[in-house]
């Protein structure tokens, strides 16, 4: 029986960055709240524009890219 992760290492990779975020959120809102909620304000327009427009154009590629090399290598493997 094999056994399966509960997370994959994607999903797993995004909670560990927002945890991070969050954390040095909350430790530099300790000790001044102004100066981190501008700096985290305005780091997040640039997050957002990574993640929908940066890393869809990537994804998108790389899925075009890699769908037909599954389907020759899944030719060859038999039914089971």
């Amino acid at each position: 029986m094999r056994s399966r992760n509960v997370l994959p290492p994607a999903w797993s990779a995004i909670f560990e960055d927002v945890f991070v975020l969050v954390g040095n959120q909350s430790l530099s809102s300790c000790g001044e709240l102004v100066l981190a909620l501008i700096a985290f304000i305005s780091v997040l327009p640039v997050i957002f524009w990574a993640t929908m427009v940066f890393f869809r154009k990537v994804v998108l590629d790389s899925t075009r890219r890699i769908r037909p090399a599954v389907a020759r290598i899944n030719r060859f493997s038999p039914d089971t």
